[in-house]
């Protein structure tokens, strides 16, 4: 499957996701952060949309944790894969809801 797959369908699932990838694509754009960096984050939190059919800003801490845990364990994450979805919600956390993840 690829990038854009991922994230076409977690627009269609949550069509609020459209608008935060739209904006976060956008914001990282202008801070100068490379298309490919970009693409690869929003991939990976496309992916934990599309598990949780809800938009990443209403989870809790305790379902990120598992879905972490869980694509660890289960699903033999890659390490850049697993990376990329941590600094991706970082960022996105940082930009959306100004606080820490």
């Amino acid at each position: 499957m690829s990038r854009e797959s991922y994230l076409q369908q977690a627009c269609k699932a949550v069509p609020e996701f459209k608008l935060i990838s739209e904006q976060f694509m956008r914001n990282y754009t202008i801070a100068g952060k490379s298309e490919s960096c970009t693409r690869n984050y929003l991939m990976q939190i496309s992916k934990m949309v599309l598990y949780f059919k809800c938009s990443p800003l209403e989870l809790s801490i305790d379902q990120f944790e598992a879905y972490l845990f869980e694509i660890q364990i289960n699903k033999k994450t890659s390490r850049s894969s697993f990376k990329h979805l941590v600094y991706g919600l970082r960022a996105m956390f940082s930009m959306f809801k100004n606080e820490e993840l």
